[in-house]
């Protein structure tokens, strides 16, 4: 997971020095340097899938599959315009939650759909990645309303009385 996590870090450095001091452009033009970017980052992720096809490792699938996936959403929110680009400012309102919350909602979702016997296998990954998305945004909604934000605004109050 070094690799991965090197190339995405690299992306993230790369893409913040590319659009950090310009407003988001309405088109890209392609380059042989975003290439060559595009090339570095996404070598690790298809060596894990090359991996997986060979060995038939979970966690090569997830790995293969997950910063691809990051990579995709977080380009597409960041030249979106409009309602995409408010949902995607609200989800990072209640990341922290998601942080902390998503291994719990992973677990549980993973034991329901097994107990149900809905899930049997790794072919049913997109099954259980879909609904453990969907129960940690649930949940993290639900954490930032009932404990985030009040304990936000409790130590605004405590901090301005200081």
């Amino acid at each position: 997971s070094l690799g991965l996590n090197l190339a995405f870090m690299f992306w993230g450095s790369l893409f913040y020095t590319v659009f950090s001091k310009c407003p988001a452009p309405t088109t890209i033009r392609f380059s042989h340097p975003i290439a060559l970017a595009m090339a570095i980052i996404l070598a690790p992720s298809l060596f894990t899938f090359v991996r997986f096809l060979l060995h038939g490792g979970g966690d090569d699938l997830r790995w293969s599959i997950a910063y691809p996936c990051a990579v995709l959403v977080f380009s597409t929110l960041y030249f979106a315009k409009g309602q995409w680009l408010r949902m995607a400012s609200y989800l990072g309102l209640i990341s922290y939650s998601m942080y902390l919350l998503h291994p719990a909602a992973i677990v549980a979702v993973g034991f329901l759909l097994e107990s149900y016997g809905l899930i049997a296998s790794t072919a049913s990954l997109p099954v259980l990645s879909f609904a453990a998305i969907v129960v940690t945004i649930a949940m993290s909604l639900v954490t930032y309303a009932v404990i985030e934000k009040p304990f936000m605004h409790f130590g605004r109050r405590l901090t301005s009385r200081a």
